[in-house]
């Protein structure tokens, strides 16, 4: 059996220079040999702000990360969705503030969905 770990994300989502409300957060937990666990979701508030946190029962440590899902400086129709990385040293510890995300900036691995 694993270990129970725990992690827990607050920040703000701006979008040219404006809070952004109603950005979908998810909480993710990848796996390597199997398909990655959602640990929880939520969606920026009207300030843009948000707060989300998840655990997870593992053998060894767990590697989370977030996604945002939005529609800031995409194409009609379209939705961009990019992932954060959360360091290691936020699991098990003390909340990770991601301060403010600019979402005008685009990720490493960001996706575009569009309808």
């Amino acid at each position: 059996m694993g270990a129970v770990q725990k992690v827990k994300v607050k920040g703000t989502v701006i979008c040219q220079k404006r809070r952004y409300a109603d950005a979908q957060i998810v909480l993710v937990e990848k796996d390597r040999l199997d398909s990655n666990d959602v640990l929880d979701k939520c969606y920026s508030n009207r300030e843009g702000d948000f707060e989300i946190a998840g655990e997870e029962d593992e053998i060894g440590a767990i590697d989370p990360f977030i996604t945002i899902r939005h529609n800031c400086n995409a194409q009609p129709g379209c939705e961009r969705i990019g992932k954060y990385p959360i360091p290691a040293e936020s699991i098990n510890g003390r909340e990770y503030d991601m301060s403010y995300i600019s979402l005008d900036i685009m990720t490493l691995e960001e996706k575009l969905e569009c309808a």
